[in-house]
């Protein structure tokens, strides 16, 4: 398996990795899309933020306009087609981090670390990236995932084996809140076998706040990893009506035929939800009730106290 193959180089040292100067954090994952990642990232730079630690972010440039490495201009028009929603939305909440995308992550990496004054880089997505040397590997862990999700694509959604994940320095189970009692503890037992050292396991809970909208007739919608776990969130708050909800693709572009679909599907709603990852992909004009974003809300429970401390190491 070439996933087998490049990491087996990469520990012999057969491939060499790109080292910059900056401290560099990876949050990554083992499968395709939709584990809770992308709040993590949020967690590392409002942290670090707080500290008053200067950071960049770098990620991939999915389905964007933007085919090569550059720093995102939040000045740009459509900045989340050219540049790719999660790097925008993450670019909106950060003002304060620069942000690089491109097609390949250890050159962003190595534009990124052209600024002196940074002092942490983040990657997001990076645990497959090996080529980008990093100074702690986080792998984020979806806790609502079945077994049968960690095998190898195209039978699951694993893009290299679980045994990879004795590479990881701490492991967040995400959507703890989410997950049965049961399955949650079989997960937890089967990280805690294969990193019995000194790694530190932390546990998160995914919310979404719909008080502002409490009462409404709703249509949703998500382009997201999991569109169908934000519906669930939606469904069980007991806050809204949800009428009607669909799911697109992650990073889904919108054009005429997905608006058409959305709008087709109001069904006397007065209201359009969907996710922030979204709603920068698209004009609210464009509808003829509001359309807004649900934030979704990651914080950590188990094992908090053990992260941040990790990540002050990471400085040391």
């Amino acid at each position: 398996m070439l996933a087998t193959l490049k990491n087996l180089l990469y520990d012999s040292g057969v491939l060499d990795g790109v080292r910059v100067p900056q401290k560099v954090i990876s949050v990554g994952n083992l499968t395709m899309g939709g584990t809770g990642k992308t709040p993590v990232v949020d967690l590392i730079l409002s942290y670090y933020r707080d500290q008053g630690v200067t950071t960049a972010l770098v990620a991939k440039n999915y389905k964007a306009q933007l085919k090569y490495a550059a720093e995102v201009d939040r000045t740009k028009i459509n900045g989340a087609q050219h540049y790719g929603d999660e790097a925008w939305m993450l670019a909106q909440r950060h003002p304060e981090t620069a942000v690089f995308v491109g097609p390949q992550k250890w050159y962003s990496l190595w534009l990124a670390s052209k600024n002196p004054k940074l002092q942490v880089i983040v990657i997001d997505d990076g645990f497959q990236h090996r080529k980008a040397e990093r100074d702690l590997d986080i792998v984020v862990i979806d806790g609502t995932a079945k077994p049968s999700e960690y095998e190898l694509v195209p039978s699951g959604r694993a893009r290299e084996p679980w045994s990879s994940l004795k590479r990881a320095d701490l492991v967040v189970i995400s959507k703890s809140n989410w997950a049965q009692s049961e399955e949650l503890e079989q997960l937890r037992a089967r990280i805690k076998w294969t990193l019995p050292g000194s790694e530190v396991l932390v546990e998160a809970i995914s919310e979404i706040d719909l008080a502002p909208f409490a009462g409404a007739k709703v249509t949703a919608f998500a382009g997201i990893g999991n569109p169908h776990q934000f519906e669930s969130m939606l469904r069980s708050s007991g806050q809204i009506e949800l009428r009607q909800f669909i799911g697109f693709a992650d990073h889904q572009h919108y054009g005429s035929a997905e608006l058409e679909k959305i709008k087709n599907s109001m069904d006397g709603s007065e209201l359009i939800l969907t996710t922030e990852k979204d709603f920068g992909k698209l004009k609210v004009e464009d509808f003829a009730v509001p359309l807004k974003a649900v934030p979704l809300t990651t914080k950590l429970t188990d094992g908090a106290t053990e992260f941040y401390a990790t990540l002050d190491s990471v400085l040391r």
